[in-house]
């Protein structure tokens, strides 16, 4: 019927699965060192500026510098390494789906040379054993394209769901740390210097989390629109459009945290399975 369960699993496709992982993880890296220096920024200059009374100024000035290096330096790092692992990513699955490249879009491909080392350094500290069956063996009862279109479905899914998780976790603890550290603080100029790198950051990210929710529910819902129409399965144009939407969600939002991840990749690996079952078993039965 197709040969996605079999092309997935080749060692090439296992490379770029690990260099795409390894460069995710070194985007994420960045997230939590902003994270982590905008926070010392937010608790550690007010209290600080207690004992500097008369020079607080110039720790204002300090945490200033702090975000423009932010801006300038760490985010950019940051969106780099996640846009290399969101193109690594699109090769792998063009290349399993058997479906164009679109320059325009993706821009070029990544070397050969730099997935390589990549994928060699993840594979010295973890192995590659979750990396196999990256899509649902079910797919192989479908032709090809129908089978893309659930695979990419799949990919939707495990994506949002965590999401929404995150965004409110993340929207509670910035109330309640701006508020401790107002509390904590007897110069409220200060702190609206100190805390703006940490709010920023926090900010940020669940504001593109809220906009990756709305546009990823939506991209679901064509998805879910096209299974009605098998004809509209049949037109290449269509999924690579998906494809497209697909990609430019990969490079341009942000990340879920590994500790969401492994917390629930048991139970989302089974509810992704049972939903590809699901659509493979409504796909036959309307070829029927």
């Amino acid at each position: 019927m197709n040969e996605i369960t079999i092309k997935q699993n080749l060692p090439e496709q296992i490379d770029k699965l690990s260099a795409q992982r390894y460069l995710y993880s070194r985007s994420k890296k960045f997230f939590y060192v902003r994270i982590f220096l905008s926070l010392i920024f937010a608790i550690i200059i007010p209290l600080l500026a207690n004992r500097l009374q008369s020079q607080w100024y110039y720790v204002a000035l300090v945490a200033t510098l702090y975000l423009v290096i932010d801006i300038f330096i760490l985010e950019r790092c940051e969106e780099l390494f996640k846009k290399n692992a969101a193109k690594i990513q699109e090769s792998f699955d063009v290349e399993v789906f058997s479906l164009p490249w679109n320059d325009i879009v993706v821009g070029n491909k990544v070397d050969e040379e730099e997935v390589l080392k990549y994928s060699e350094l993840y594979k010295k500290r973890n192995s590659v054993d979750d990396l196999m069956n990256w899509y649902s063996q079910d797919i192989s009862k479908l032709d090809i394209l129908p089978a893309v279109a659930v695979c990419q479905r799949t990919n939707i899914y495990w994506d949002i769901s965590l999401r929404k998780k995150i965004f409110w976790a993340l929207i509670i603890i910035l109330i309640i740390s701006v508020f401790v550290i107002f509390a904590l603080s007897k110069n409220p100029i200060l702190v609206i210097f100190s805390v703006i790198p940490f709010c920023r950051v926090v900010a940020e990210y669940c504001i593109s989390n809220h906009k990756t929710i709305k546009k990823i529910e939506n991209l679901k819902s064509k998805i879910e629109n096209g299974f009605n129409n098998l004809i509209q399965l049949n037109k290449i144009n269509y999924l690579r459009t998906v494809q497209d939407e697909i990609f430019r969600h990969r490079e341009s939002s942000a990340f879920v945290p590994d500790c969401f991840y492994k917390l629930n990749r048991d139970k989302q690996e089974k509810e992704m399975n049972y939903s590809a079952k699901h659509y493979v078993d409504q796909i036959l039965k309307g070829q029927n």
